[in-house]
């Protein structure tokens, strides 16, 4: 598996849907140039059964690496809207993630997942704001994504599906360039910090503790004398 601390000279990037699947894959070129390439997979037509699209899927995604090598694949993660989105929904967006980690992990490939919220903000330069006129939050659009990812490479792109995925592959490629290595994902560095003041907390406590444990701690029978026998 791509050792975090490489750069990936291949990308792969999916933004997974039950309708279409979008897909992005970059690359370095030997001449230190690089090539990026995009598109998408109609899910629909295959049958409506969550069977048929998983086993589509998985059969797409196996070849699609096989004729794209990459060293690291990123997932959006799933976004699901509370009240909206059906549990039948739920199972196939995330039923098609288990088997995009599953693939991955049996052919040892990394994988990152990034949250929109994340790819929105570094695409558009905002995910949510309030309107200065309304005052209610508004939202950056699929449309904002897919606007912004034609300007930044001169494409004239139509399915925010397969845009999606540029922008994904654009996140991590940027974190790269910035830091040479690929970053841990959020809910990881937050569970690091979280472990870090965990320590942190306990050393202070063992710093004012230890000495009043000494102080108010059981005492050893002195030496010499034998406990009575009664």
């Amino acid at each position: 598996m791509t050792d975090a601390a490489t750069t990936p000279q291949t990308i792969g990037s999916l933004d997974l849907s039950g309708t279409r699947t979008g897909w992005a894959w970059w690359r370095r070129l030997p001449d230190g140039g690089s090539e990026l390439k995009s598109g998408w997979i109609d899910m629909t037509s295959i049958g409506s059964s969550h069977e048929a699209r998983f086993d589509f899927f998985a059969r797409w995604f196996s070849q699609w690496l096989k004729d794209h090598p990459c060293e690291l694949v990123v997932l959006e993660t799933p976004m699901t809207t509370p009240g909206k989105t059906t549990n039948a929904t739920l199972e196939l967006l995330f039923g098609l993630k288990a088997f995009a980690r599953t693939i991955c992990f049996r052919l040892d490939i990394a994988l990152r997942e990034v949250v929109r919220t994340e790819v929105t903000k570094a695409t558009v330069g905002w995910a949510a704001r309030k309107d200065r006129e309304t005052n209610q939050m508004v939202y950056a659009s699929k449309d904002d994504v897919l606007q912004a990812i034609n300007a930044r490479h001169g494409l004239h792109l139509t399915v925010h599906d397969e845009t999606d995925a540029i922008a994904a592959l654009d996140l991590i490629r940027a974190e790269i360039n910035g830091t040479w290595a690929v970053r841990k994902p959020r809910a990881e560095v937050q569970a690091d910090k979280r472990m870090e003041r965990a320590m942190k907390r306990n050393k202070a406590q063992n710093a004012l503790l230890g000495p009043l444990a000494k102080m108010f701690g059981a005492r050893p029978p002195a030496r010499g004398r034998r406990p009575s026998k009664g």
